[in-house]
């Protein structure tokens, strides 16, 4: 198998390797253009722009997560304000 090429997997609709594969593919030209992002004298390879678009995106999710976790603590009923973010939305 030649370097750097990625093997093809079956089509998994729903999985979510199937999400950060596609994440990969369509966030990887998009960081290669971002000069804040691409400021290097010599460009890295795509798959590390790849790794690095599969890290913010999971970055952001236990950001959320965490945040989320931090209001919603000592919730203990329906008659907290708080709830309305699980319930209500």
């Amino acid at each position: 198998m030649p370097a750097g090429h990625t093997p093809a997997l079956p089509p998994i609709p729903g999985s979510l390797l199937h999400t950060v594969l596609a994440l990969c593919e369509v966030a990887a030209p998009l960081l290669q253009s971002i000069p804040w992002i691409n400021h290097f004298h010599k460009t890295p390879d795509r798959e590390w722009f790849e790794t690095d678009a599969v890290l913010r995106v999971s970055l952001g999710n236990f950001l959320f997560f965490t945040i989320l976790a931090i209001i919603m603590a000592s919730v203990k009923d329906q008659k907290d304000p708080r709830d309305n973010i699980h319930h209500d939305g």
